[in-house]
């Protein structure tokens, strides 16, 4: 045998033996990730068998879990996160859950709890209302540290909520309360028998700005529904 066929059939070998080194791992790969997807989705190793409540304080982890109702040996990683929340949808205090795995038995249900940045009186008590406008709770005392909202129907309390939310703070200390009938007639009692009429939502940056200068003249209306006609009335 010559010397450049001894190399041929060397480098044959080779060859030969990459293949079947890359066929091996393949395989070896395939069948851990087989067995991971058993593991994870299908054995009895990664399953429910506590559930944790954290970051509520208004709301109870009893009543928590009872609406979530997580059974117990559900895979972990079948517990739904999107399911979680809409079971969770009749607690109002709730603005939203996060589903965390504690691998390798339990789950963490983080709740997020809305904010209260005013009140709406009902007969005989008051409704906490949180930045995107939604009521929930009661007290039957009013929290004299909470904006409270003139509001009779739900789109006009989102309409309310969006405005105050993003009031500058120079006008915020002013306000006495805020109210509408309707989502495009919200309007400020300044006080000393001062009112501005904002109108909807929309360009509230112009808004409050214009709300500014017009503040400098005496009146009683400050009309900045439309900000580029502005007007004010004695």
């Amino acid at each position: 045998m010559t010397s450049s066929e001894s190399n041929i059939r060397s480098l044959e070998r080779r060859r030969k033996q990459k293949k079947r080194n890359r066929i091996l791992v393949a395989s070896t790969l395939g069948v851990v990730g087989l067995f991971a997807i058993y593991a994870v989705y299908f054995s009895s190793w990664l399953t429910v068998n506590k559930v944790s409540v954290i970051g509520n304080t208004i709301s109870s982890t009893y009543e928590i879990e009872s609406a979530v109702n997580i059974p117990i040996g559900t895979q972990l990683a079948r517990v739904n996160g999107d399911e979680v929340n809409a079971s969770l949808a009749g607690i109002s205090s709730i603005d939203h859950v996060e589903v965390r795995r504690a691998w390798p038995n339990e789950i963490v249900l983080a709740v997020t709890e809305r904010i209260a940045i005013a009140t709406i009186q009902k007969a005989g008590h008051w409704e906490f209302v949180d930045a995107k406008g939604v009521a929930y709770g009661k007290t039957f005392s009013q929290p004299k540290e909470l904006m409270v909202f003139n509001v009779n129907n739900k789109a006009a309390r989102i309409e309310v909520a969006n405005v105050y939310s993003q009031m500058p703070g120079w006008i915020k200390n002013q306000v006495k309360t805020i109210g509408a009938t309707s989502r495009d007639n919200v309007q400020v009692d300044l006080g000393k028998s001062r009112k501005a009429i904002i109108g909807d939502s929309s360009r509230l940056e112009r808004k409050f700005a214009v709300l500014k200068v017009l503040l400098t003249r005496k009146a009683r209306i400050y009309d900045v529904s439309a900000p580029d006609v502005p007007v004010t009335r004695k």
